[in-house]
């Protein structure tokens, strides 16, 4: 006759899943929502430099809506995918390179508690009229 007994009173490994667990879990979050920031940030870089690309091509072309530097920093905003550019990130120079735009701004992490990194993008486009 087997009879089963309280986990209290048995020798056996009873309780050592939930105890694995346990010390498990918080170290596989941390992982997952690492990943999921990481790949946030990259996203957002790779949107910002493309938008000041695009924006730093249209103003050296000169195409219709990109010929003052308010237009090309309208076109880098509308290009940033969601970014989170606005008007006071992106700023415009003619220099010797053609035009550069050059784009900044805060990256929030959303587990971190409120903890940010500058993100910086710049393109210079040769004038070609």
């Amino acid at each position: 006759m087997n009879r089963a007994r309280p986990c209290w009173r048995a020798l056996d490994n009873c309780g050592v899943a939930a105890i694995e667990f346990a010390l498990v879990v918080p170290v596989f979050l941390v992982l997952v929502f690492g990943i999921i920031e990481t790949g946030r940030l990259m996203w957002q870089q790779v949107s910002m430099q493309r938008a000041v690309a695009v924006a730093a091509r249209c103003g050296a072309l000169a195409t219709p809506g990109c010929i003052s530097d308010l237009e090309v920093r309208n076109r880098a905003v509308t290009a940033s995918a969601r970014s989170g550019l606005t008007l006071a990130n992106v700023t415009v120079s003619r220099e010797t390179c053609g035009v550069k735009v050059v784009a900044t701004r805060n990256f929030t992490f959303a587990i971190s508690m409120g903890s940010s990194l500058a993100l910086n993008a710049y393109a210079c486009h040769p004038l070609l009229r």
